[in-house]
Order: structure tokens, then C-alpha cells, then sequence
């Protein structure tokens, strides 16, 4: 309930039994009990400054007291209950809202993995980047590259991240020279493989 008079001769609010009444007025969260049996309570009784919530730090103003007066409110609901949302804002769920932090988290990682204006991907993932690009028999390098910027922003158009330009791209991804550079580091790692690997063949070829 909102926006009622504090003038004693004022009609007087008729309640249902309830062990608790919690409401809004101007702006201001408050609760009191209900006393058992009591069907009326006096605007003036509701009015107590014991009834209403702290506000928080730096909002004990005027300029704060005209923001919640103005403010409007609309009902939310929480499965079978509902109470009053400040326009502005919205009422969530924990386990939702802890699913759109992660979404954002997602979301600005990627912005800011391409918004570095270099190809900052750990080592890691540029050695399983190498070993992709091997298996594309007669493209060269430079096709390569041009192809994965592309399905990338495909990608990204699709899901919304239009804002991540073919330039922003291209400065993320490892140049052709580098993809060149990649592929040999991989081959290499891949014959010290095989040649640690000899002593234990021959181990059991003799055996």
C-alpha cells in the first residue's frame, strides 16, 4: 500500500488477519505485526518510525525523498507470491540470476579477447589450432586464416555480438606467418614424441 495519509481523521485501514504486514509508503520499505485479533489499525500506528527499514548510506535526503516519492511501482511475482517492484527495476530469481552472471562473464571475456588488437590465445590453444590447420591439405595458410575469421563472424553475427568487427577479428587471430611458425612447432613436438618413444619399441622388440 502506497501514498495514504498520516491525518488521524482519516479512514482508517481495515486489514485481514495476517501475522505480519509488510508495506511501501513514499518510496520507504516498512513492517510491523499484526496483534492477534486486531482487525484495524490506525494510519498513525503504521506510521511509526520503528515500522520502516534503514535506508542505505547517502540516501537520508531530500533529493532521495523526492526519488521515492516519484517513483513508480509495478507487481512482481516469485512463483505463488508477488510484492511491489520500483519501476527500473526488476525481481530475479537466484539460481536465474546466477545464470545471466555467468552468461555476462562469457560474453565479456569474448569482447575483450577481441578487443586486444593482437592474438593474445594461450599457447595451448593455438598448438590445437595447429594441428587443425595440418589436416587442411592444399589450402594455404593465408586461406586458413580467412576462413576461420569468417566462421567467426558468422558466429558472432548470429548470436548478437554484431559489435565485434572483421577487423577486431583479424587482429585476434595469429597471422598467416604465425599459423606458419605453429605448424612447424607442432611437427617438431611431434617427432621428439616419436623419438622418446624409441627406446621403449625397441625395449620391447628385444624383450
Amino acid at each position: 500500500m502506497s501514498n495514504y495519509s498520516t491525518d488521524p481523521n482519516d479512514k482508517p485501514i481495515v486489514l485481514d488477519g495476517v501475522p505480519m504486514l509488510r508495506f511501501i509508503y513514499k518510496g520507504r520499505a516498512g513492517e510491523m505485526p499484526l496483534p492477534s485479533g486486531k482487525k484495524v489499525i490506525l494510519v498513525d500506528e503504521l506510521m511509526e518510525d520503528t515500522n520502516f527499514k534503514p535506508l542505505p548510506d547517502g540516501q537520508d535526503n531530500d533529493d532521495a525523498e523526492t526519488i521515492r516519492e516519484e517513483r513508480g511501482y509495478h507487481v512482481s511475482s516469485y512463483g505463488a507470491t508477488q510484492g511491489w517492484t520500483p519501476n527500473g527495476a526488476t525481481s530475479i530469481a537466484f539460481n536465474k540470476m546466477s545464470t545471466k552472471e555467468d552468461f555476462h562473464t562469457i560474453v565479456t571475456a569474448i569482447r575483450e579477447l577481441f578487443s586486444e588488437k593482437k592474438c593474445t590465445f594461450s599457447e595451448d590453444l593455438l598448438r590445437y589450432f595447429a594441428a587443425l590447420t595440418s589436416q587442411a591439405c592444399g589450402a594455404s595458410d593465408e586461406d586458413i586464416v580467412m576462413t576461420a575469421a569468417g566462421m567467426m563472424k558468422c558466429f558472432f553475427n548470429e548470436v548478437g555480438l554484431e559489435d565485434i568487427s572483421a577487423k577486431d577479428i583479424a587482429n585476434a587471430l595469429p597471422s598467416a606467418s604465425k599459423v606458419r611458425d605453429l605448424e612447424l612447432k607442432l611437427a617438431a613436438d611431434c617427432l621428439a614424441t616419436r623419438i622418446l618413444e624409441i627406446p621403449a619399441v625397441l625395449k620391447a622388440l628385444t624383450s
